[in-house]
């Protein structure tokens, strides 16, 4: 958005800021950052048993890999299963 703020025109940016309150920003002295995203890589998946009963408890393991060169920050999934009916 561009605007015109006691005669100097600002192109103002919404940002989502990591912390704090997010919000509008004009762009003085502002720089653009390149982010690397993380290459996450899937690994090792298996499910046992493969199969069974409605009810039935399966493991689920797997290993996730960052691969590429962005951090990848922790963070905890949970994982529901279900069979069809």
């Amino acid at each position: 958005m561009t605007a015109s703020l006691g005669g100097t025109t600002y192109t103002w940016w919404n940002v989502n800021f990591d912390s704090g309150p997010d919000g509008w920003v004009a762009d003085i002295g502002l720089s653009p950052v390149s982010v690397t995203p993380p290459d996450l890589v899937v690994q090792n998946f298996s499910v046992s048993p493969s199969s069974g009963p409605a009810g039935t408890s399966v493991n689920v393991t797997f290993t996730i890999r960052n691969t590429g060169g962005g951090a990848a920050a922790p963070s905890r999934t949970n994982l529901r299963l279900a069979t069809p009916c």
